[in-house]
């Protein structure tokens, strides 16, 4: 096939399945992108964005006067996000926040930040644990960009309180913040085998008991009913945008020197979706099997 000729084929491949979904906001990732998905009527309502000093262009898609699926250009290509542009990808958050504005859509707009910030903790403790790299120096400066600004949404404000993290786990600050993790957990586990003692429950009392105290300085705060511990409202683990987090992931990581997330089969994948929607019947299926199927840890 010619260029011109591949690029109709997947044009005409690409709004067939946009056709086919439900989606509203798409996120144009590499060169063709625009010659892609958007249609010549969609090329033409063009507009540009600053949010926070990021500029987005972005394209609408307009049905009977009103925006039927908005088309956004991707600060840098996803997987340059995931792995080493932390703070864009923080600032996405943003842009999900207008785009649901604009377009009276229900968008739960943490759930990257929120899968961001796994994936740098568990793969961190890996690293430390296999040698890979040297224990973190517990401070605030050390510390990832993205996982900063987690820990300091949660209390987590001075090198003070990063070290009595540290403390709580043997002076290791990595698997400090993967305790943490556990402690702030929503979800309910994702298998039927269930690992008791991996972490011991006087290293998880230690980091509850820590997080409680450092949140007492937060200028406003909502309480949850899990375990009495405090949650910011501005938090990644707020009740309306807390993304699913697998209790037996995380134990994976801290037992054994790697996780792995694969997908699930569809009876698998319907009976998780049931189970969630039981317990959270505003979480859409969605936004779980993205985030599900959005994480490979190898």
């Amino acid at each position: 096939m010619s260029p011109d000729t591949d690029t109709e084929f997947f044009s005409k491949s690409t709004h067939e399945l946009i056709e086919k979904r439900s989606l509203r906001v798409i996120l144009l990732c590499g060169k063709f992108a625009e010659k892609v998905a958007p249609t010549e009527q969609d090329l033409k309502n063009n507009f540009i964005l600053d949010l926070q000093g990021v500029r987005y262009e972005f394209w609408l898609r307009l049905r009977h006067h009103a925006i039927e699926r908005i088309f956004v250009r991707s600060p840098t290509t996803l997987i340059k996000l995931w792995s080493n542009k932390g703070s864009t990808a923080v600032k996405i958050d943003l842009l999900f926040r207008f785009v649901s504005a604009v377009s009276n859509t229900r968008l739960y707009t943490t759930f990257y930040e929120s899968a961001l910030t796994v994936a740098l903790v568990i793969r961190g403790w890996d690293d430390e644990r296999s040698e890979r790299v040297d224990p973190l120096e517990p401070e605030l400066e050390n510390v990832n960009p993205t996982l900063r600004i987690w820990l300091e949404r949660l209390g987590f404000r001075e090198d003070e309180n990063v070290r009595r993290l540290a403390e709580c786990t043997a002076g290791s600050l990595r698997l400090g913040l993967l305790v943490l993790l556990k402690v702030l957990l929503r979800a309910p586990p994702g298998s039927k085998t269930r690992r008791i003692g991996v972490i011991s429950p006087e290293t998880m009392e230690k980091v509850r008991l820590l997080l409680k105290d450092v949140q007492k300085e937060l200028p406003s705060v909502d309480k949850t009913d899990t375990d009495g511990v405090i949650k910011p409202s501005h938090t990644l683990v707020s009740s309306e945008d807390t993304s699913l987090v697998d209790e037996d992931l995380i134990m994976e990581a801290v037992e054994y020197r790697s996780a792995t997330l694969k997908e699930l089969d569809s009876e698998e994948e319907r009976l998780m979706v049931e189970r969630v929607q039981i317990k959270r019947p505003e979480a859409t299926e969605v936004n779980q099997m993205a985030y599900q199927k959005g994480l490979q840890f190898s």
